[in-house]
């Protein structure tokens, strides 16, 4: 069996399976761009002329946006969608697309088993009645696990800690790990990953992608449990044959692995815990609740550059800013390249009237990640500041 990941740029998964008995299964396309081309040129090159089943795990754009032209050029036996729809362009023409195919179309359930020929799969998650949202499509992603003999292949879509806690009790342990959501810092939780024990993640990111992805807490949460890492925006194409005893992997870039450096810096897992806590406390505006959870993980790992910068953002959003300048300057003193830092205390010193030091920061955050989250806030605050003092010479 060969599991081919494919490298699609930005962000966005497309993902090709081609078991022992010839059935040709394909999970996403990626952008709209991508299906032209870059899945197109791949399916060809391993002369897929037909796929069995088409896979859409959710209706995000970087995941339905290829299928189309997929749709459009090659014969579809069926197409599984997650049963949660979108408004958006890229979803629509995808729905037409499979009519004008005509692919038999199903909505996949939790529970469900496909004989793939030489492989078995089965579906964790669909449409997830627990959480039901509309507007929380990464966690109704089709989750698949895979088993080819020994070896298994965890096909996670975009699901993000609330879709990992309902999976945790069932057995999702396996060999390949699709990292979810593109290695955010939405997903990827400690706990998902310790049980799912996987030896190699994949992560599907580009380089350079408008969202910071991977994160550093998912990379190094990866490392610490001694997983191997292969990334599409480092690795190209990433290429895993399994004879259902062992694997093998084939990147079509050479770059070295994470392999020699796994658990030289092994940290206590209650570290994981808090710096979590204190981040999904973060993410839902919690921030009061946020701090102690974020002092504990710094009790145990005071040298985490992360965790003073994830304190430093909740002292700023309560308004204790003496105490947030302190935590990210920490932050800065343990990584001179903590971008959210950079950012941060740039903003503060720039409301502050400290100009100089701001444009610093800022032009120092700009070095380090040119596509990050506040690119195009830092390029416009740093014109501003180049305008005043030309108008203030005039």
């Amino acid at each position: 069996m060969t599991v081919t990941f494919i490298d699609v740029g930005q962000i966005g998964d497309s993902i090709l399976i081609q078991t022992p008995s010839g059935k040709n299964i394909l999970i996403d396309g990626g952008y709209e761009y991508a299906g032209e081309k870059k899945v197109y040129p791949l399916l060809l090159k391993k002369n897929v002329k037909k796929l069995d089943t088409v896979i859409l795990t959710h209706p995000h754009d970087d995941h339905c946006g290829g299928l189309a032209y997929i749709l459009k050029k090659l014969v579809i036996s069926e197409v599984l969608d997650t049963g949660v729809a979108s408004p958006s362009e890229p979803y629509r023409n995808f729905l037409m697309a499979v009519k004008k195919n005509g692919a038999k179309y199903r909505i996949a359930s939790k529970g469900e088993e496909y004989d793939w020929g030489g492989s078995k799969a089965v579906v964790l998650n669909a449409k997830n009645e627990n959480l039901y949202d509309k507007k929380a499509y990464n966690n109704h992603s089709i989750v698949i696990k895979l088993q080819h003999g020994k070896n298994t292949f965890l096909f996670s879509g975009d699901i993000e800690k609330e879709a990992e806690d309902c999976l945790i009790p069932m057995k999702i342990e396996s060999m390949v790990l699709k990292i979810p959501h593109h290695g955010s810092s939405s997903s990827s939780t400690y706990k998902f990953l310790k049980k799912v024990n996987p030896q190699i993640a994949i992560i599907t990111v580009g380089n350079p992608n408008d969202f910071g992805f991977p994160v550093e807490m998912t990379l190094k949460k990866l490392e610490n449990l001694g997983i191997e890492i292969y990334r599409t925006d480092l690795n190209g194409d990433i290429e895993i044959k399994s004879n259902g005893k062992k694997i093998f992997v084939k990147t079509e870039k050479k770059y070295k692995s994470n392999k020699n450096l796994l658990k030289k810096a092994s940290i206590n897992e209650n570290y994981w815990v808090h710096l979590e806590n204190g981040w999904f406390f973060v993410r839902d505006n919690k921030f009061k609740k946020a701090i102690p959870e974020l002092k504990e993980a710094l009790s145990i790992y005071p040298d985490s550059s992360d965790a003073h910068s994830k304190l430093g953002y909740a002292y700023k959003k309560i308004k204790n800013i003496l105490l947030a300048k302190e935590e990210f300057l920490k932050a800065l003193s343990l990584n001179n390249k903590e971008y959210h830092s950079l950012y941060h205390l740039a903003m503060i010193y720039y409301s502050e009237g400290n100009i100089q030091d701001a444009k610093g920061l800022l032009k120092k955050a700009l070095e380090v990640n040119s596509h990050g989250q506040y690119t195009n806030l830092i390029k416009k605050k740093i014109r501003e500041i180049e305008e005043n003092r030309v108008a203030d010479r005039d």
